[in-house]
């Protein structure tokens, strides 16, 4: 099998994920399991947007979830929200100040090129 059809199949997957975990959250808003299923998924499609609605779900049970904190900040950045990817970074730090100055660096850092000869 070759690339091409790899990546097709993993976003096929990745489509029907989402499909089912919505199913499941329209029954029980409340199934954090299927809430996480369709952030992956999402994050995998990389719908931004739709990712970052349901990691602030997800936060808002429990803003202190670090991995989830330096993710919705990577998912600010893509979005072009550097003033939201900011305020998680800061929240951040108070739980897991190695992870938040590492991303904080990655998300600030000043993008390098080269000159060609």
């Amino acid at each position: 099998m070759d690339a091409k059809t790899n990546r097709a199949r993993r976003r096929a997957r990745a489509v029907e994920v989402v499909e089912e975990a919505t199913r499941v959250l329209r029954t029980d808003p409340g199934d954090r399991a299927a809430l996480r299923r369709r952030l992956n998924a999402y994050v995998s499609l990389g719908w931004a947007d739709a990712a970052e609605r349901d990691a602030s779900a997800l936060l808002a049970a429990n803003p202190a979830q670090a991995k989830l904190l330096a993710l919705r900040a990577r998912l600010y950045m893509a979005l072009g929200r550097p003033a939201d990817a900011e305020r998680d970074v800061a929240a951040l730090l108070v739980h897991d100040p190695r992870r938040a100055l590492a991303l904080y660096a990655a998300i600030t850092a000043p993008v390098l090129s080269v000159e060609a000869d």
